[in-house]
C-alpha cells in the first residue's frame, strides 16, 4: 500500500493530509503526490477567499457591500454562505458566521499564533462561571441565503462575516470530494474529513484536554468529525 502524510499551515491553523492507495510499496504513488498537492492548493485558495483578516478577500468585500443581495460568480463563496446558513439553522443559532465584528471587538483581530496561550486549567480558573451557551438574539444568520441559478448571495446589512470553524469543516469536505477511491484523512485545524477507500473504519481518539488521556474512540469509515 502506498502512503503519504503531509502537514502544512493554512487558514491560520495546522493542516494535515494523510492518503493511501493500493499501489505497491510504501513510497507515495504519483496519484497520492498529485492529490496532496491539489489538496494544499485548494485549501490555500479557500483561505485567500474566506479570510476576514484580509480586507481585499472576497469575504471581506462581501461583508462591506451595502446591498442585501450581492451577485457573485464565485462558487466557493456561495458554498460558504450556504454552509453558514445551514449551520445556523441546525444549531438554532449557536453556530453563527455573522459575528465577525463581535469577535474582533473581543480581541480576536488576527490569526491566532499561540503566543498568548496559557494552560487550560489556568484559563478555566480565570474564566467567568460556566453557563449553557445561548445564540445571539439578533439571529442575523437567518438573512443568509444563496441562489445558484442567479449566482447571488443574500446577507444581513452592516455585518462582518467570519468563516471560522464552518469554513474549516467545509474546506475539509471540499478537499475530500476530490479524493474519491483513496483512503484519506483531511485535518484542517481539528476539523476532519475521513474516507475509508475500501478499507476498514478509521479510529479517531478523542483526547481529554486536562488529563491528555483518550476519553473516547470514534470508529468511522467515511464522514466528518
Amino acid at each position: 500500500m502506498s502512503l503519504l502524510d503531509r502537514g502544512f499551515t493554512t487558514m491560520g491553523v495546522e493542516a494535515r493530509v494523510t492518503l493511501a492507495d493500493r499501489a505497491p510499496g510504501a513510497e507515495p504513488s504519483e496519484r497520492l503526490l498529485h492529490a496532496a498537492e491539489d489538496a494544499q492548493q485548494l485549501l490555500d485558495t479557500l483561505d485567500a477567499k474566506w479570510t476576514r483578516f484580509d480586507d481585499n478577500s472576497p469575504l471581506s468585500r462581501l461583508s462591506r457591500d451595502p446591498r442585501a443581495t450581492v451577485p457573485t460568480a464565485d462558487d466557493h463563496l456561495r458554498a460558504l454562505i450556504r454552509a453558514g446558513a445551514y449551520a445556523g439553522r441546525v444549531s438554532g443559532g449557536l453556530v453563527d458566521i455573522t459575528l465577525g465584528r463581535d469577535l474582533a471587538e473581543a480581541g480576536y483581530q488576527g490569526h491566532w499564533d499561540g503566543s498568548l496561550t496559557v494552560p487550560i486549567d489556568v484559563a478555566l480558573a480565570a474564566a467567568p462561571p460556566r453557563a449553557a451557551a445561548a445564540p445571539d438574539p439578533r439571529a442575523r444568520w437567518q438573512a443568509l441565503a444563496t441562489d445558484n441559478e442567479r449566482k447571488t448571495i443574500n446577507k444581513p446589512f452592516n455585518t462582518t462575516l467570519d468563516s471560522g470553524g464552518v469554513g474549516k469543516g467545509l474546506a475539509a469536505d471540499l478537499v475530500a470530494q476530490r479524493l474519491t477511491g483513496l483512503r484519506y484523512v483531511v485535518d484542517v485545524g481539528g476539523d476532519l474529513a475521513l474516507g475509508h477507500g475500501g478499507g476498514g473504519a478509521h479510529h479517531v481518539n478523542i483526547v481529554h484536554p486536562l488529563t491528555r488521556q483518550t476519553a473516547h474512540t470514534l470508529k468511522l469509515g467515511t464522514g466528518g468529525v
